[in-house]
């Protein structure tokens, strides 16, 4: 049960990492409209502690609440790299292109975005619990 809590975890954390994501797109969106980008900086800076807290949430679990589980860790380890690694060559090729011909980002990610950036963390506690297990 514990396994099947830590999985939940993990991909809402990545989908939440990818939300986190367009909304930083909105936000940036927004600035480059208004003349008075005050109330953007804010959200970034919002966006940032939503980010923080829910990588160390994830953190805490997999670590601390759920210690002694190496497939977990091992999971979260392959997880993290899928992500970081199939994301660097998506960026770079410019999208996927529709049937219709409409080009179309596949993922609304680059390499500092905060989808890149929870997957590095994930590979991250996903070793450091396997080092911890050792």
């Amino acid at each position: 049960m514990r396994r099947l809590e830590a999985l939940l975890i993990l991909f809402g954390a990545v989908i939440i990492a990818y939300l986190l994501d367009l909304a930083s797109g909105y936000a940036d969106m927004l600035q480059l409209t208004r003349l008075t980008p005050s109330g953007t900086l804010w959200l970034s800076t919002l966006l940032n502690f939503i980010y923080a807290g829910l990588m160390l949430g994830l953190a805490w679990y997999v670590l601390i609440k759920n210690p002694g589980d190496r497939l977990t860790c091992v999971i979260h380890l392959i997880v993290g790299l899928m992500i970081v690694l199939m994301g660097t060559p998506l960026f770079f090729s410019g999208g996927v292109t529709l049937p219709a011909g409409i080009p179309y980002r596949l993922l609304a990610i680059d390499p500092g975005s905060y989808f890149i950036l929870s997957g590095c963390f994930i590979v991250l506690t996903g070793a450091v619990g396997l080092i911890k297990k050792i």
